[in-house]
């Protein structure tokens, strides 16, 4: 990077659903970045990917440990930090000529397109009944809060507590902003370094990107990256990938659980995951990976949150996925990634219940094939 260039690090704090990502998408960023590098200005991008959207601590930390990584590598210049909170439904949007305000937006009830963690709850009760049914050491909910407070150090039930659900689309993103915003502000070492946060909805349907936040910070790389998308996929027959798998029910073929600096991760899993199961390579599209990424996934000890466990759960039990690939930046990391798991005892629980597989891999090797 030139020593004049301005940079930017934009992280995005998604969803897992399969649907989020595919190949025109990937080129609408790539199309947005290039533009942002010709007018002088490097854009990086992560991405921490959680069922839900919930911001919890887990999640704070990830976020705090790309940033200071950021800070540690710097050698000169300000960066500009923008976390962007993002949901996805599907919204009407009534006429108006101003941003588009809360009051005017509409969740379409029972939409496929509409977040699974709407009923979180009941995927929360549902691991409930696995830990009383299958573990052999959790025979009461009071062995739950035992297990949930010795090993991830939450005090409480798994259900309704540390597992909840969605409550409003339309509120929810704008409400993980608020949590981050308080989260960053107590950090003495990020408050300083006056990081934005912006909130949205994702619709599937429209290509559509709608803030919520009263468009505070202004136009972002991320809405430019969503304009890009809807030219891209305008130009698209109705039939294609990037158009129609987008809009169906989620079924995806695989899991994954990433690093989340590894950019285009899932289309990396896709071509691994083709090549293995002697598939013919194609051209990546949406709805192929259910991907939950985190910046401290390669850290053994430090647990695993509530919705990366509720994401897990589902991906196996609603979405049928019994293949995982653990992706790591190299073979080392992967490694560490797959300690991870397997000590880890509601995913080890999950993994021998369903019979799961989990596959190690690293993105510099499947990036050379």
């Amino acid at each position: 990077m030139q020593a004049s260039q301005r940079r930017e690090v934009h992280i995005l704090i998604g969803c897992a659903d399969a649907r989020e990502i595919g190949g025109s998408f990937i080129e609408a960023v790539g199309d947005v970045q290039q533009a942002y590098a010709d007018r002088g200005v490097a854009v990086e991008l992560h991405a921490l990917r959680t069922p839900g959207t919930f911001v919890t601590p887990d999640l704070v930390e990830d976020l705090r440990g790309i940033i200071m990584a950021t800070q540690r590598a710097r050698t000169s210049g300000i960066v500009r930090y923008v976390v962007h909170v993002q949901t996805h439904g599907e919204i009407e949007v009534g006429e108006h000529s101003g941003p588009c305000g809360l009051q005017r937006l509409r969740v379409v009830a029972g939409s496929k397109f509409n977040c699974g963690m709407l009923g979180a709850t009941g995927v929360g009760l549902e691991m409930e009944r696995l830990l009383l049914t299958r573990a052999p050491a959790i025979d009461s909910e009071e062995a739950i809060r035992t297990l949930l407070r010795d090993r991830y150090a939450h005090d409480g039930f798994l259900a309704g507590d540390w597992i909840r659900s969605i409550d409003d689309l339309r509120t929810h993103a704008r409400l993980q902003k608020g949590v981050l915003r308080r989260a960053l502000d107590r950090d003495p070492g990020l408050r300083a370094l006056g990081v934005e946060i912006t909130a949205g909805i994702q619709d599937y349907g429209k290509q559509d990107y709608i803030r919520v936040d009263g468009d505070e910070h202004g136009v972002t790389f991320w809405d430019e990256c969503y304009v890009r998308l809807r030219e891209r996929t305008a130009a698209l027959p109705a039939d294609h990938p990037d158009v129609a798998d987008r809009t169906r029910a989620q079924a995806p073929a695989a899991g994954l659980f990433a690093m989340g600096d590894i950019r285009a991760s899932r289309g990396l899993a896709a071509a691994w995951h083709a090549q293995t199961h002697g598939k013919p390579a194609a051209e990546f599209g949406p709805n192929t990976i259910f991907a939950l990424a985190g910046g401290a996934f390669d850290v053994p000890a430090m647990p695993f949150g509530p919705y990366t466990l509720a994401g897990f759960f589902y991906g196996v039990v609603h979405l049928h996925l019994h293949d995982w690939i653990v992706m790591g930046n190299d073979a080392a990391q992967a490694a560490r990634m797959l300690r991870k798991l397997i000590g880890d005892p509601i995913v080890e629980l999950i993994r021998e219940t369903h019979d799961v597989a989990f596959a190690p891999i690293a993105a510099d090797q499947v990036r050379r094939v």
